[in-house]
């Protein structure tokens, strides 16, 4: 299979538009990796309100431009570095460029940022359903029996054999049908707003920029939404006629998308709140009664949303712990996949059951656990692909600059 900067486009996209963007998905198309990449960042949308609530409308948009831009250049890096290295994992193009060691501790980077990130989906999901149960009288009140019982039935029921899926390809139906939901839930805020915003909007209050003790957090908050550095290498292997402008049209609309989720969903959910915004914008009941199912499904939606996320993690996590313990060229085994499936669920399942506050796994993955996988490696490939010297020492200053935002952001966190 062709690689490289310079390989044209699969003729089959010259085709008109109506037929390739409604013909059915095939394994590794640019459309089936689109829809894998913008899945991936579902789950932080819902936090977006509780940041712009912190940053002001303006502030809010400026972060989530830069850290759109910023993860853009990152991805390109990436992708030129697997061309140069001709190896398509993370860890296996690290260790062409820095040798073992620096292998070691990117495997060990990986396995950390994408179990933060499960057990941050974990607990969004159980949240959302518990909030749901009770909607509907089905828990009076909850407890961490009834906490541990749906966390269960979760890992058992849905994730447990959903996860089987060795490839994200795989996954490319279910992924659109994933991406239909957020259009959905994001329909169904833009309908709720202006009850909401009738209800609570007060002029004093809105903010278009606003620096308070929480801005560095926000901040890594809105990295951590962009940063889907783990599926990168396992998108751009999958690709069908693998290319760096093909991928490079996987990351600019997946990124694009991001954004425009973020940016709306942030705006809508800070006016609609001003002051008291909730930490997820699903946690909440509508205003007009006509409207009443329809937030009802759209919670429902969520729920399956980022499962499918969870599950699209399993996918690199899997990867990179048979990678530590087996090497980067490992061969199949069927039995250690299964036990390495299933004990990514338990260790998650028993995680998210002792620490179920699920805005602390995110802030603690945007100030620190994403910083290496998502900002740091990256750098370290574009000093090795990049020739200008002064455009190697500016990505290092920039990537310190935002590591040390981020640092700082989960040093608040944790010391709370």
């Amino acid at each position: 299979m062709e690689s490289g900067l310079d390989v044209p486009l699969n003729p089959k996209e010259e085709r008109g538009w109506v037929d390739r963007t409604f013909s059915a998905l095939s394994p590794g198309s640019v459309r089936g990796s689109i829809f894998t990449v913008c899945t991936i960042t579902v789950g932080p949308s819902l936090l977006m309100p509780y940041s712009f609530s912190h940053t002001g409308i303006c502030l809010g948009l400026l972060l989530i431009l830069l850290g759109a831009f910023t993860f853009k250049f990152y991805y390109s890096v990436m992708v030129k570095a697997f061309d140069c290295s001709l190896e398509y994992t993370y860890v296996g193009a690290m260790e062409f460029f820095y040798g073992s060691c620096m292998r070691r501790l990117v495997e060990l980077s990986i396995i950390l940022l994408l179990f933060g990130v499960m057990c941050a989906y974990e607990a969004v999901v159980v949240e959302n359903t518990l909030g749901l149960l009770s909607e509907f009288n089905l828990v009076v009140q909850e407890s961490q029996g009834v906490r541990i019982a749906v966390n269960a039935f979760l890992v058992v029921a849905v994730l447990a054999p959903l996860s089987l899926g060795e490839q994200l390809s795989r996954f490319r139906y279910s992924n659109a049908i994933c991406i239909t939901c957020v259009v959905y839930i994001l329909a169904m805020i833009t309908t709720e707003a202006p009850f909401y915003i009738s209800e609570n909007f007060n002029y004093s209050e809105l903010k278009l920029v606003n620096l308070d003790d929480q801005v560095a957090t926000v901040f890594s908050i809105m990295l951590f939404s962009f940063g889907f550095s783990a599926a990168v290498p396992v998108v751009y292997a999958e690709l069908t006629q693998r290319s760096y402008r093909r991928m490079s049209k996987v990351i600019d609309r997946s990124i694009l998308f991001a954004a425009l989720l973020y940016s709306l969903i942030g705006i809508l959910g800070y006016l609609s709140y001003m002051g008291n915004v909730p930490e997820q914008v699903t946690l909440r009941g509508s205003l007009h009664p006509v409207n009443h199912l329809s937030i009802v499904i759209s919670k429902v939606l969520v729920i399956v949303s980022l499962s499918q996320v969870l599950i699209l993690c399993v996918v690199p996590l899997r990867l990179s712990i048979e990678q530590m313990i087996c090497g980067v060229n490992f061969s199949y085994s069927c039995c250690r996949f299964y036990w390495v499936t299933f004990g990514i669920q338990v260790s998650i399942f028993c995680v998210c059951t002792v620490f179920p506050n699920s805005i602390s796994y995110f802030k603690l993955l945007g100030g620190l656990f994403s910083i290496p996988t998502s900002i740091l490696f990256p750098a370290l490939m574009h000093w090795k692909v990049e020739k200008s010297y002064y455009k190697r020492l500016g990505c290092l200053a920039w990537s310190a600059l935002l590591s040390f935002v981020g640092i700082m952001a989960s040093l608040k966190t944790t010391s709370k």
